[in-house]
């Protein structure tokens, strides 16, 4: 009987191995992409005045 028991829960259990690696591995593509479009050389370059005029007072 306790056979019987390890048998019916291997394969759920490698199946959970394999699918927490296959979500790991997604996790780590999508942080990549997102870090290759938030990079700073795509990104508008702003320019802020310095110093106030003075007609802005």
């Amino acid at each position: 009987m306790p056979s019987l028991v390890i048998s019916l829960t291997t394969i759920p259990v490698v199946a959970l191995i394999l699918v927490t690696r296959g979500l790991a591995r997604a996790t780590l593509e999508v942080g990549e992409l997102s870090e290759e479009l938030f990079r700073g050389d795509r990104l508008p370059i702003l320019t802020f005045p310095l110093e106030p005029k003075d007609d802005q007072k």
